[in-house]
């Protein structure tokens, strides 16, 4: 049974406004999953990288949810730079779930898998990891990423225990692009908070 998760989501927070700098729909996700995993009883934290100097180490979002801020190189950092400091949060993250002690690591997007699975070895810990966006799919659309982050995402995969596809045209892509393993893949389609959202008159 999964009682802590470590979530991590190094280069965004789910408390970011989406629309605003690197926020937008990833944000959503992990605040919406975390949120559902943590009314389901599990502890989770969030290790985001800290993006301003004023932000508390912790921020507790509602029981069983939180938001740590990793110092894991500059604050202003550009995008570009993330990779130089993944060895960074991946140390502070280590140090801190040997008092957290997670059942299990989720990693959202590239960078958080790279920490991911440097997670898994020093801790003994499932690895889970969704990648939100793939290099070698985004080339396809003129999108052109550094092949060191397509080789990144293979190494991840090659580790992980679970692949998170949002649809079966991920998972397939999964395959096509990176030959990851068929039956390391799950499919779990985002679900729609139906508090916010509903059928409405067409008209």
């Amino acid at each position: 049974m999964i009682r802590r998760a470590a979530i991590l989501s190094l280069h965004t927070s789910p408390l970011a406004q989406p629309g605003t700098g690197d926020g937008g729909g990833m944000n959503v996700y992990v605040r919406e999953l975390v949120s559902a995993l943590a009314q389901a009883g599990v502890q989770c934290r969030v290790y985001v990288r800290r993006w301003h100097d004023e932000l508390p180490e912790v921020v507790s979002v509602e029981p069983g949810f939180e938001v740590v801020h990793v110092p894991a190189g500059p604050v202003d950092l550009a995008k570009e730079q993330l990779p130089d400091y993944v060895d960074h949060y991946s140390e502070w993250v280590y140090r801190d779930c040997l008092g957290f002690k997670p059942d299990v690591i989720h990693a959202n997007y590239w960078l958080s898998g790279v920490a991911g699975r440097t997670l898994k070895q020093l801790l003994g810990l499932p690895l889970l990891t969704t990648f939100h966006t793939l290099a070698r799919v985004k080339a396809e659309s003129g999108d052109h990423e550094p092949e060191s982050r397509a080789k990144a995402e293979s190494a991840v995969m090659a580790c992980a225990d679970v692949v998170l596809a949002n649809a079966d045209a991920e998972a397939e892509q999964l395959i096509d692009y990176y030959d990851c393993p068929p039956d390391r893949i799950e499919v779990v389609p985002p679900g729609v908070d139906h508090a916010l959202f509903s059928p409405g008159s067409q008209g």
